[in-house]
């Protein structure tokens, strides 16, 4: 087996190693050679350790040996017999010191054999210490080259997130912008329109005003409509006011701020629709603070937004239907919601709700020109504030209005 260094001082396990001894290297390193050259003859055996089976793996001839002496080596492979005899048969010897040559020459071939087989192991350990130093490297060069390639697929990854939010983003500012271009188009339009319903609206409505200006002073104070008085000179500096504005639609005027009250306001366009809530057959609730809430804003230009609100909500409602309208301050701005019961705002149409010259009231006696939501959105952002609805279809519709409460415009945040 073997293990390779791992993090923390551990060691992990790579695999096996099988180490091949070939035996004709074997026995030439062991120089049994020179036993034959003697004229000796010899037995390389060994006897399984688990079976016992002996095997002969080498000999000098193919006879086998007379009376041979035998050198015993355990090894944990086996254990190892040499065997040796003269060619020709033992034979009394007249000399001692041969036979102490012979003895000194054979226990040498035995020892170089044996510190063959025995050296054998710890030449594969040192050889298999080298190659798991060298496995170890190229681990350690792989796992290297590994995390930097995950680095730059990283940096890939998140530079191509960047150019698709990048190509996102452009791509939305080029809508955007060509939603806006087409908007101008449509204002361009509207503008011209405008210009043209106001010039023919201007001198009936000079004679409306100067005829109005004459029975004023006929009606007593006393009279129980004297109040009616009042309010339709008021609006109809409004429709002066708008009629002036529509020469230069979506270009409020912002100069005509006053503080006044906005109870009072949400009661007197509640009052002037008053008929048109009859005819339709709807009831209008109003939730408000109890104690008066001041603002400064343009009057006409808020009164104009809640007239347009109020009476879109009635002309909406089924007969029988409610229609909720809730005022709600803080120290910072007002919010005016106007809601209804009718059939709601499809998604369809709601994209368009804002849109100069769409209408939904064709059906309508009168229908309508398509402005007044147009008109409003674009006198409450004016106004610095904003104009929204949430809408379910089959379900009503909630428009909301949001307003600064101390005349913040758009000209005054811009310098």
């Amino acid at each position: 087996p073997v293990f390779v260094p791992h993090e923390g001082g551990s060691k992990r396990f790579w695999g096996f190693t099988i180490a091949l001894i070939r035996l004709p290297l074997l026995l030439e390193a062991s120089k049994l050679n020179r036993i034959v050259e003697n004229g000796y003859g010899y037995e390389l055996s060994r006897n399984h350790p688990a079976t016992g089976e002996r095997v002969v793996f080498a000999r000098s001839a193919k006879s086998d040996l007379e009376d041979p002496v035998p050198f015993e080596i355990a090894l944990p492979n086996g254990t190892w017999r040499l065997s040796l005899a003269p060619r020709g048969g033992w034979r009394a010897s007249s000399s001692l010191p041969a036979e102490v040559l012979l003895v000194v020459l054979i226990s040498t071939l035995v020892a170089c054999f044996a510190y063959a087989l025995l050296r054998q192991p710890e030449i594969l350990r040192r050889e298999v210490r080298l190659r798991t130093r060298e496995l170890a490297g190229t681990n350690q060069k792989l796992e290297a080259e590994i995390v930097e390639r995950n680095r730059a697929e990283q940096q890939v990854r998140r530079h191509s997130e960047e150019l698709e939010d990048l190509v996102q983003s452009r791509t939305e500012r080029i809508q955007e912008l060509e939603r806006q271009r087409g908007e101008s188009e449509k204002i361009a339009a509207t503008g011209r329109m405008a210009a043209r319903i106001a010039h023919e609206i201007n001198n009936p409505l000079a004679g409306i005003k100067n005829s109005f200006l004459l029975i004023k002073d006929a009606v007593p104070e006393d009279h129980p409509d004297y109040t009616f008085v009042g309010r339709i000179e008021n609006e109809i500096e409004r429709i002066t006011r708008i009629v002036r504005q529509m020469f230069e639609l979506y270009r409020p005027d912002q100069k005509s701020s006053h503080e006044f009250s906005i109870n009072e306001a949400i009661h007197d366009v509640v009052a002037l629709l008053e008929p048109s809530r009859r005819v339709h057959d709807v009831a209008i609730t109003v939730e408000m603070p109890e104690v008066p809430v001041v603002a400064s804003l343009p009057e006409g230009s808020l009164r104009q937004v809640l007239f347009n609100i109020f009476q879109n909500a009635i002309e909406a409602s089924p007969r029988g239907g409610l229609i909720k309208i809730a005022a709600t301050f803080t120290e910072d701005g007002l919010s005016i919601s106007v809601a209804d019961h009718g059939s709601g705002i499809s998604d369809a149409v709601g994209s368009q709700v804002f849109e100069p010259f769409f209408t939904s009231k064709g059906h309508l006696p009168g229908g309508g020109l398509g402005l007044g939501l147009s008109v409003s959105k674009s006198l409450v952002e004016g106004m610095g504030g904003s104009l929204d609805f949430e809408s379910r279809d089959g379900q009503g519709t909630v428009f909301r209005i949001v307003l600064p409460r101390h005349g913040q415009t758009k000209e005054s945040e811009d310098g």
